[in-house]
């Protein structure tokens, strides 16, 4: 009874038929998801190896397989298209979320030493709860599925400015807290739309709060490091301006 559920799980049933073709091929691509030393050794203390190796090989079946097929004649051509690049399409997701898990974990060591540094001060160790909230939500336990490599691109910057966030936030808390108060009330208007949003909401409704919730991201770089550059421009105005462009959509 719903289009975009209907489309999900026939991408869904399509990329099954093609697993069940393609068995061998899926083992050696299996095999041949190996994580680099250095991101072994820095995932000691964040993330389970195995539990990434199985994530990077189920995005890489939907990105190889997770299409809308609707012929015989479509299926033989993907067919055929498809098996070249079954073997490297492991190693490849797995190239592009590499840089985001090096940054998230350089970002979780700085941050714990910074708590080890101030655990005698309850502001700063709240302060700094607070940063380690929002670098789980940059990098959540399956932003490997969720996330293209249009938008992984960008998470190793959105982890920088946290981290930077949390060094220059130590030096005043009073001040932190200031910038702090301006994300947080955007971020309750994000999350309130969200939880308010019509299961008959249109697609270009559903966009453009996905849109707002990386404009809140970017914002965050603009606010705790500039010099990091922003990926378009930002500002309170900006958001203001589309949260009410959102507010007037079906």
């Amino acid at each position: 009874t719903d289009r975009r559920e209907a489309e999900a799980l026939h991408k869904e049933g399509v990329k099954n038929l093609f697993t069940r073709h393609f068995t061998d091929e899926l083992r050696h691509m299996r095999k041949a998801i190996v994580p680099s030393a250095p991101l072994k050794s820095a995932l000691k203390h964040t993330f389970s190896i195995k539990a990434l190796e199985l994530a990077v090989y189920e995005r890489a079946l939907y990105n190889l397989f997770g299409i809308d097929i609707r012929s015989r004649e479509e299926f033989k051509y993907h067919m055929a298209a498809a098996k070249s690049r079954i073997l490297p399409a492991g190693q490849m997701v797995l190239n592009e979320v590499e840089p985001v898990l090096l940054a998230h974990c350089e970002t979780v060591r700085r941050l714990l030493l910074l708590e080890r540094a101030n655990r005698q001060s309850r502001p700063a160790q709240v302060f700094l709860g607070a940063c380690r909230a929002d670098i789980e939500k940059i990098v959540p336990p399956d932003f490997v599925a969720n996330y293209d490599p249009t938008r992984l691109v960008h998470l190793p910057r959105y982890l920088k400015a946290q981290r930077i966030r949390a060094e220059r936030g130590l030096v005043d808390l009073s001040k932190a807290g200031r910038r702090d108060e301006e994300i947080k009330a955007f971020v309750k208007t994000y999350r309130d739309m969200l939880i308010n949003l019509s299961p008959s909401a249109s697609e270009e409704k559903k966009r453009a709060l996905e849109d707002l919730r990386w404009m809140i991201e970017e914002l965050k770089v603009s606010i705790y490091a500039q010099e990091l550059k922003t990926a378009f421009p930002v500002s309170s105005k900006r958001l203001h301006e589309k949260i009410q462009q959102i507010e007037r959509m079906a």
